[in-house]
């Protein structure tokens, strides 16, 4: 004959986390009774339902407390519901299983569910945990640490502005989508004119600063030859005289008139006036070269103009100081 054992309860006794995905390993404490005659030891079942184990553990020979309960600790899995059964054994074989015990599943524990890491959102479901992974690039640490695929990941950059190394002749550092700082591009600083050297400032970029005087170039104007650079400006001498020919209008009322002085020989640094009359003189706006035949002036007739007909010489003055001139050539009129 061999002992039978009385299954009596199943206390919690002290929760231990092991791992993230065993959030509910619990230590409990197994009390049963036995006469202990012809017993070697004692065995524990475990199983998911009724009557079915799946393992089972030994205790050895357990001996009672004072109070004549034999007690023995040992961890169970809280996600799930567990049948619990004793049964002794010893020399002469085992004895059948005793009564039955169910130990149900426990409510899941959000604080037992924290795996740790900053980059996922830890939560429980009944009985299970999840862990979601936080958006690529949320913020998870001090000093620039971001989720990358669910990892705190610390990164270079966070945002194009800090890649810049504040140098306008680099180009535009970016930040990559796998926070790295990409070198910008170069920029390529033309020039308009050979007169006009290109350059790169750190601090404001592209530039132009003026050739060296005298660097030969070509103004365009088949009337001049010998072109060079001077202040930036190209420009050659009138290989033809200077002459005024006509003006268009050639009469003015008061206000602001569009001038064409029609002659040859106009060059670069040709400039414009009006002399030998009475009165207040036109003021000249603006004068461009629009050919070595052709300047275009903006001119002035101030209210206060005079109070009969006046004649005012057009000249031409060349930079090599020649001039030409229209006698008489505009007419202001009150």
């Amino acid at each position: 004959m061999h002992a039978r054992a009385a299954l009596l309860g199943v206390g919690f006794c002290l929760a231990t986390l092991l791992t993230s995905a065993a959030w509910a390993q619990q230590e409990y404490v197994v009390q049963w009774t036995a006469d202990g005659a012809d017993t070697s030891g004692y065995r524990l079942f475990v199983g998911p339902a009724p009557g079915t184990y799946d393992r089972s553990l030994d205790f050895g020979l357990v001996l009672p407390d004072a109070d004549g309960v034999r007690r023995m600790p040992t961890m169970l899995d809280e996600t799930i519901d567990q049948h619990l059964a004793i049964a002794a054994y010893g020399p002469g074989g085992e004895s059948a299983p005793s009564n039955e015990i169910l130990v149900a599943a426990a409510a899941c524990d959000a604080t037992a569910c924290d795996d740790g890491n900053p980059c996922t959102v830890d939560s429980c479901t009944n009985t299970s945990c999840t862990q979601d992974p936080l958006p690529d690039w949320s913020l998870c640490a001090s000093g620039g640490s971001v989720c990358l695929s669910g990892a705190c990941t610390a990164v270079e950059c966070l945002a194009d502005g800090d890649c810049s190394d504040g140098d306008a002749c680099t180009g535009a550092e970016s930040c990559s989508a796998t926070g790295s700082c990409m070198s910008g591009t170069p920029p390529t600083c033309a020039s308009p004119s050979v007169c006009l050297v290109p350059l790169c400032d750190p601090l404001t970029g592209c530039g132009l600063q003026p050739a060296a005087d005298g660097l030969p170039c070509d103004d365009g104007l088949a009337a001049t030859s010998g072109d060079s650079c001077s202040a930036g400006v190209c420009a050659g001498l009138a290989d033809t005289a200077t002459t005024v020919d006509s003006v268009q209008p050639d009469e003015l009322g008061r206000g602001r008139h569009v001038v064409a002085i029609h002659g040859t020989g106009f060059v670069p640094g040709s400039t414009l006036s009006f002399e030998s009359g009475e009165g207040p003189i036109p003021r000249i706006r603006s004068l461009v070269l629009a050919g070595d035949d052709l300047l275009q002036a903006e001119v002035e007739v101030r209210k206060r103009g005079p109070k009969r007909a006046r004649n005012w010489d057009v000249v031409v003055t060349s930079p090599d100081g020649s001039r030409a001139v229209l006698a008489d050539g505009l007419r202001i009129v009150p």
